[in-house]
């Protein structure tokens, strides 16, 4: 239990929220993908992480426009796949990018 709280960052019943229920969310974005069409998401301010769900695979990019890999990528360049969680920071933009169409939600917490 006590790798969950590191990860989390709070003890349970502390109402900081845990890994089976994590506190509210401070903001939450929807969006709907079209094929290879990159969506951009600005980071609310306050927020340090951004929280992902989609129902379709999607391409993460915190400092570039997200791509659809069409090769291997090396270089340090290519977009994160389908990311549970990521931190960011306030006032930047997120770049996301499926080769599929679904949804995609973004909920971000201080």
């Amino acid at each position: 239990m006590s790798s969950v709280k590191r990860l989390m960052g709070g003890n349970f019943g502390d109402g900081a929220g845990s890994a089976f229920a994590p506190a509210a969310d401070t903001w939450t974005d929807v969006g709907l993908f079209s094929p290879g069409v990159p969506l951009d998401f600005a980071v609310p301010a306050g927020a340090k992480y951004a929280v992902f769900n989609s129902d379709v695979v999607f391409f993460v990019n915190l400092s570039a426009t997200a791509s659809v890999p069409a090769a291997q990528s090396v270089d340090g360049t290519g977009s994160m796949c389908s990311p549970a969680a990521r931190q960011v920071t306030s006032g930047s933009t997120i770049s996301i990018i499926s080769p599929s169409a679904g949804y995609i939600s973004v909920s971000f917490y201080a």
